[in-house]
């Protein structure tokens, strides 16, 4: 079985459905494939919202693994400060920079 099509939640989901970003506002074309699904999976896995956003409101954390939209990203942030500060730590000293220290 693959990706291209399916339904989650009563939604039409997969890299083959045609879409635009989920965020109010924003008219930006996506699929609703796992490249842009808050979460990592349709119906969003077990941190993520489900909903599917283009690459300007995604962003990845270290704790849980994965790709979220800014809102769930800032509440896992929140609910794993430990797990994340310390994600943030080894990210930095791979890449020299500065990530939310």
């Amino acid at each position: 079985m693959g990706w291209s099509y399916g339904i989650e939640n009563g939604r039409h989901v997969g890299y083959g459905v045609r879409a635009t970003c989920d965020l109010k506002g924003c008219k930006t074309k996506i699929d609703r494939g796992l490249g842009y699904v808050c979460g990592n999976m349709h119906g969003g896995g077990e941190f993520g919202c489900g909903r599917y956003f283009c690459s300007e409101h995604l962003t990845y954390i270290g704790y849980p693994k994965g790709q979220f939209c800014f809102e769930c990203a800032e509440e896992l942030e929140k609910r794993f400060p430990k797990e994340n500060k310390e994600w943030n730590k080894r990210w930095n000293n791979l890449i020299g920079g500065k990530v939310n220290e």
